[in-house]
């Protein structure tokens, strides 16, 4: 009869040895998914919080092409006059205004 190779036997060394293996990579991978856990939810709250601070840039951006519209437009004297006549309540020497009154309800 041919001998077979002989397979080594598992005894109680190489359990011990699989679960210490076993115990270490486990108490690698705690802090590993817990830090990581942490890591996505800190993304979460700075996605958004950029997502605030874009709207809020693009309000500002809008208020400030009105304004520089409002600058260009001052450069022209007839706007000007409007504006001082409408808001101001002025008027050119020898112009009579006319103010009407809203009626109180």
């Amino acid at each position: 009869m041919p001998s077979q190779p002989s397979q080594p036997k598992k005894g109680k060394a190489s359990v011990r040895r699989m679960r210490l293996v076993l115990l270490v990579v486990i108490s690698i991978m705690v802090p590993i998914g817990y830090s990581a856990w942490g890591q996505h939810a800190k993304l979460k709250e700075s996605n958004a919080q950029l997502e605030e601070l874009q709207g809020q840039l693009g309000a500002k951006k809008q208020t400030n092409a009105k304004m520089d519209l409002e600058l260009k437009r001052m450069s022209d004297p007839e706007y000007r006059e409007e504006i001082i006549r409408s808001e101001l309540n002025q008027a050119k020497d020898g112009e009579t205004v006319f103010e009407t009154v809203k009626p109180v309800k």
